[in-house]
């Protein structure tokens, strides 16, 4: 009996216990700080929004219904960007998630292995595979499944790569589907099956996927998609291997995860490899990295590197950080990222000439309303309104007429958005049209990308005010609807027959199950005179015909709709600056007063993190080149003035840049308009343990100097290529006489001494 009370006494004991921490817990909660409790109950917002519910590829929504905007509906029925009997196809396919898009990256040495892994390998796979139904499935069995799953998967890629072929393929991604997965991978692939998040959770089991295939516009069968949405293939145990494959090959660089309309206007700019390229809204990198590729299809090992560029700007810096993470997986010397509003990107010029720099080719993927992007973002379905596009039109057609200005003639620049609004898309190309009075025209390319079904563009449209009213001309407009400007109105029966606005491309997501998106072609046909331009700056607003800017200037204001069209067109001209003068803000960026005091910031948003410092310009630093000309057998051929440094002390880093973006860099420095935020790719490390070398040559940088080198370069047979590569250290007993001996001339070596190699 005593036992027993004090059983019953300890019980009671750590019962109130419990309610105590309960009621303690309830009040530390109630006790947070506001901005605290807003923040948790914003992340779970997020994730809802983020993750919703995906409960097959059917249909999805945060409500288990799929996402309805009767306003959405009205407007694009009345613009009639689809035909009638098509609406019903069209909606439905927007509510449906997107599929899983890449692009193999076809300037990479192993594209074809990566092609004939897909085709062997995965869609082999991938045929009969079902949406698992784990619902009854505990977390911990869940998560000894997938260990199980990725145990085979490793045996099964060890007896693949016996042969030279798949350890080739594995050094370019290595540990792709094999080996046990981490804690946090197993974790986060069991997540949700406990409260129903997961889409395997709440999936049929008969459902089946299509197994992935090439999309067959996409040049060279570089681009894939597999029907399975994102959230799926996160989360499916069956498509595990995939899903790591993808992870892998995205991290090492050979593919980019990218929206498959996402990858067409990379393709219409036709790169070749000595164009200047221009990329103004480029974050988060996915168009320029595929320019890059382009530009660098046909370099090859032991040849040199293209002679183009890509300056790839954004206005945001954090974003300038993310873009520049994406282009270094590339390695290439032949980018530069800078941090501009793109209406207000500086004109650059030629060092020997003074002659402004014209770009080859230039890509003005600017910021919209992203109505195309409903099937990936559910949240855009509730606060959708025709607002939200009228709001950029304004910026859209500075940014616009600024691409031109800076474009050669003959010259290409593609205009996109990834919205369904005309006000976005066909108004913004007509008034670049309008404004530059014949000297630019649309493209057709409807001979390009011949298997791409596209739809022509729009040649009218209506205007829907904030006041849901509808408005068919200018004409119609009243005092009161200041948001509403002349440009947003389709053209008129005369300006119809020159503009060609049927020459866009509208791709719609119904037509192959795509995101929906907007694509112009722009060609500069003429040069405009600068006599002619100052006059016309000048001129009476009776003129009948909008004048021309200056090519220097940045992109000027759109008109209000209180102004009449010619009027306005000449207040933008006289109110530009001089082509020298400071660039002032754009229209959209409210003027300080000149009375202001400026504020000093303690991180200027311009601010480099470190300076750029040529190692040729500072005679402390000459030696280093001597030694890397002496100890590489580096040529005359490499330009030793590319390299520079970050950083005032002894360099650890040495980068190098591209010698036509160097011109343009030092002959900046003088002027100080571009703002860069990196550029170059590493191509020496400081190496503390080399007794012979002070320097070492970065895995990155060996594509770059290779065909300069003559020094330290070994034909090694292929049985020792296998161990090279698997090992990261081999015994010289396991290689052959001949490589010892060939690595033995090199230098003196210690016993114990590791010696790096690079494989080609």
């Amino acid at each position: 009996c005593s036992a027993i009370g004090s059983a019953l006494s300890l019980a009671a004991a750590t019962l109130r216990l419990c309610e105590n921490m309960s009621r303690g817990r309830k009040k530390w909660r109630q006790k947070r700080p506001r901005d605290e409790r807003d923040k948790e109950a914003g992340n779970a917002e997020k994730r809802q929004k983020r993750d919703g519910d995906y409960r097959s590829n059917k249909g999805w929504s945060t409500s288990g219904k799929p996402e309805q905007n009767p306003v959405f509906n009205e407007f694009y029925q009345m613009q009639k960007v689809v035909p009638e009997h098509e609406w019903e196809q069209f909606i439905t396919t927007l509510q449906v998630p997107l599929p899983t898009t890449f692009r193999i990256n076809s300037a990479g040495e192993f594209a074809p292995m990566l092609q004939e892994r897909m085709k062997k390998q995965f869609i082999e796979k991938l045929q009969e595979v079902t949406v698992d139904d784990c619902k009854n499935k505990s977390r911990k069995d869940r998560k000894k499944l997938i260990e199980s799953m990725a145990a085979e998967a490793g045996e099964a890629m060890d007896a693949e790569d016996s042969t030279s072929d798949a350890a080739a393929a594995t050094s370019a991604a290595p540990a792709t589907d094999a080996g046990k997965p981490t804690e946090a991978e197993a974790e986060a692939a069991s997540e949700g099956d406990e409260e129903g998040e997961g889409d395997a959770a709440n999936a049929g089991p008969t459902e089946k996927y299509d197994p992935p295939s090439v999309l067959p516009w996409y040049p060279s069968e570089n681009g894939w998609h597999f029907t399975a949405s994102r959230a799926l293939l996160r989360r499916d145990i069956n498509l595990y291997g995939f899903h790591r494959f993808l992870i892998s090959q995205s991290e090492s660089g050979g593919i980019t995860r990218q929206e498959a309309v996402s990858m067409i206007p990379p393709l219409l700019l036709d790169i070749q490899p000595h164009h200047k390229v221009l990329d103004m809204c480029a974050a988060p990198g996915s168009k320029t990295s595929q320019i890059l590729e382009y530009m660098q299809r046909d370099w090859k090992n032991g040849q040199d590197y293209p002679s183009g560029f890509v300056i790839a700007n954004d206005a945001a810096e954090s974003r300038c950080y993310m873009l520049f993470h994406q282009i270094a997986k590339l390695g290439t010397p032949n980018c530069l990222v800078t941090n501009h509003e793109a209406q207000a990107f500086p004109t650059l010029r030629d060092a020997k000439t003074g002659e402004p720099c014209r770009f080859d080719r230039i890509l003005a993927d600017v910021p919209c309303s992203g109505d195309g992007t409903l099937r990936k973002n559910l949240d855009l379905w509730r606060r959708w309104k025709p607002m939200l596009g009228i709001a950029l039109h304004r910026l859209q057609i500075e940014i616009a007429i600024r691409a031109i200005q800076l474009l050669k003639v003959g010259a290409r620049m593609v205009y996109s958005t990834c919205s369904f609004n005309p006000m976005e898309d066909e108004a913004v190309v007509a008034q670049v049209l309008r404004y530059f009075q014949g000297n630019v025209e649309v493209l057709d390319v409807s001979n390009e990308l011949p298997e791409l079904q596209r739809r022509p563009g729009l040649t009218t449209w209506k205007v829907q005010g904030n006041d849901n009213q509808w408005y068919e001309s200018p004409s119609d407009l009243q005092k009161e609807t200041k948001h509403l400007c002349k440009s947003m109105f389709p053209p008129t029966e005369e300006e119809s027959k020159w503009m060609n606005l049927d020459r866009c491309l509208r791709m719609l997501p119904h037509l192959q199950n795509t995101g929906g998106f907007f694509v112009a072609v722009l060609q500069r046909t003429h040069n405009v005179n600068v006599h002619e331009e100052s006059a016309s700056a000048t001129s009476s607003t009776s003129s009948s015909t909008p004048a021309v800017a200056q090519e220097s200037d940045p992109a000027p204001a759109v008109e209000q709709v209180a102004e009449s069209t010619e009027s306005s067109a000449d207040a933008m001209d006289s109110t530009e600056a001089a082509p020298d003068a400071e660039q002032k803000p754009s229209g959209n960026v409210p003027a300080k007063d000149e009375g202001e005091k400026k504020k000093k910031r303690k991180n200027p948003q311009w601010a480099p993190d470190a300076p750029f410092i040529f190692i040729s310009e500072r005679e402390q630093w000459k030696s280093i080149l001597d030694e890397l000309r002496d100890f590489y057998g580096i040529q005359d051929t490499f330009p030793m003035d590319t390299l520079f440094v970050r950083s005032e002390d002894t360099p650890a880093k040495i980068y190098m840049m591209n010698p036509e973006l160097l011109k343009l860099f030092k002959n900046d420095r003088e002027h100080k308009k571009m703002r860069v935020v990196n550029t170059g790719v590493r191509i020496f490390a400081r190496e503390r343990s080399c007794a012979s070398s002070t320097y070492r040559i970065t895995s990155e940088g060996v594509r770059v100097l290779n065909p300069h080198m003559t020094k330290r370069i070994i034909s090694a047979p292929e049985k020792d290529i296998l161990p090279l590569i698997e090992e990261d250290v081999v015994p010289a007993e396991k290689l052959s006489a001949g490589l010892v001996e060939a690595v033995s001339k090199l230098g003196t070596f210690q016993h114990h001494t590791q010696v790096t190699f690079h494989v080609l």
